[in-house]
């Protein structure tokens, strides 16, 4: 009898610890959901209903892309002769500020470092 006891204990208390992680593996997973994917989506929904412009949310690399791209373009670019080298020495900041304007590249890089951050 107590045999079967001391069995049904150690069952009992292994499905406990198996509980316990599998409750900790999901609170964890929501939470990287929730920052990586929800939080971001929701503050772009909100910022694209107060009217303001920007590019779309990518899943944690960002304009990572489209960052370099326009870095290595911008380097194959001479300098021209003006007091204007916005375009040549951050060519991906001066792109967005001409498409969308200066606040709303500010707000973009505000959400980008607040969501990743």
């Amino acid at each position: 009898m107590l045999v079967l006891f001391m069995f049904m204990w150690k069952k009992m208390v292994g499905n406990v610890v198996i509980t316990i992680v599998i409750v900790l593996i999901g609170r964890v997973g929501w939470k990287l959901l929730n920052w990586a994917w929800l939080k971001p989506r929701k503050l772009e929904k909100w910022m694209r209903s107060e009217g303001y412009k920007g590019n779309s949310y990518k899943l944690v690399i960002g304009d990572m892309k489209e960052l370099a791209q326009t870095m290595k373009e911008g380097k194959t670019k001479s300098i021209p002769i003006s007091h204007d080298i916005a375009a040549h020495v951050l060519p991906f900041d001066h792109q967005i500020i001409t498409k969308y304007g200066i606040f709303h590249a500010f707000i973009s890089m505000f959400i980008e470092v607040y969501c990743t951050g």
